[in-house]
């Protein structure tokens, strides 16, 4: 058997590594955020420095990348257009006024020059 010092996720490590949050790492490998933040509290103790490795990179990320709950608002607006072949409009049900909210927001934000390259090529996804 296998001992503590080979980790038994390095992807999640990696990933930590590069700077990316608990819940970020926990969200795309659809695990529980508790199961993730042990394991790397774990890969601490094996792996001195993990931490601020990963606050450094943390450190370098834009602040205005695609957070969870952004990418998430952002999954429900395809969705949307998916299923309605039309972006949500601010006439609509009180969640489509609120998705429709979350679209214009993106747009001034845009239009500002105030968001990040990630936020734009995701955005890219939604027609015009």
């Amino acid at each position: 058997m296998t001992g503590w010092h080979v980790s038994r996720h390095p992807e999640w490590d990696m990933m930590y590594a590069a700077g990316l949050t608990v819940r970020e790492i926990a969200d795309r490998c659809h695990q529980i955020v508790a199961t993730v933040h042990l394991h790397l509290q774990v890969r601490e103790k094996y792996s001195p420095g993990l931490r601020a490795t990963h606050e450094a990179a943390l450190a370098r990320r834009d602040p205005d990348r695609p957070t969870t709950s952004w990418r998430r608002r952002l999954d429900e607006v395809l969705t949307f257009h998916a299923i309605n072949q039309r972006l949500p409009s601010s006439q609509g049900e009180v969640q489509e006024r609120s998705l429709a909210q979350w679209v214009a927001s993106q747009r001034t934000a845009y239009q500002q020059g105030k968001m990040a390259a990630a936020k734009i090529i995701l955005l890219d996804q939604l027609p015009n």
